[in-house]
């Protein structure tokens, strides 16, 4: 329902192919994530504007600027884990020699955009989480968590942004053309206690 509100829903989703992504891609449907929206938490898309379509859905819980920041890092295949993922192998930063990513290069790091899927300011996340509703088994199961980000208060509330930012990210991720989408990882890697090899 969120996503159809912002206009992020293709207007004539009922003649969508299996293949296609249900979302609109007029860039005026969505802010570049940056300036006032850097400092912002929930879901982002990477756009690769060589080909002006969506291919992936993330979450950010760190500002979505310093989660972009984190991707250029590992899009320079330095480490072990950043130069397996397809991710980075198909959009790797223009600094990787051609000949590393020969035949599955799609465009430079440079070459993607990132924006705002839905973005919320998180200061105070009662003012979220409470438009939601919680029932008891979740919020048991929420509290049972902990959020590692030494910045963050491992309580409910925060917990529960969370939540809802992977929540967001994973109706993205769902909307996205599947071979368009190149996330290797499954959503909710927090609450699924995922590691990435």
């Amino acid at each position: 329902m969120l996503l159809w509100l912002a206009g992020h829903i293709h207007e004539s989703i009922e003649t969508r192919l299996v293949d296609e992504s249900l979302l609109e891609n007029r860039t005026e449907f969505y802010f570049e994530a940056k300036g006032k929206w850097g400092s912002k938490n929930g879901c982002y898309l990477i756009e690769d504007s060589t080909r002006n379509k969506f291919i992936r859905a993330g979450m950010a819980s760190c500002g979505f600027t310093k989660r972009m920041k984190q991707h250029l890092q590992s899009s320079k295949l330095q480490g072990s884990a950043s130069s397996t993922r397809r991710f980075y192998l198909y959009y790797p930063d223009k600094s990787v020699p051609k000949e590393r990513t020969d035949g599955i290069r799609r465009a430079n790091f440079q070459d993607l955009k990132q924006r705002v899927g839905l973005g919320m300011d998180t200061m105070d996340p009662l003012k979220i989480t409470n438009l939601f509703e919680w029932d008891r088994v979740e919020e048991e199961h929420l509290d049972l968590l902990n959020i590692p980000d030494k910045d963050k208060r491992n309580t409910l509330p925060n917990k529960k942004m969370k939540h809802l930012c992977y929540l967001f990210e994973a109706t993205y991720a769902v909307a996205l053309a599947v071979d368009d989408n190149v996330t290797e990882a499954p959503t909710g890697e927090w609450e699924l206690k995922f590691k990435p090899k």
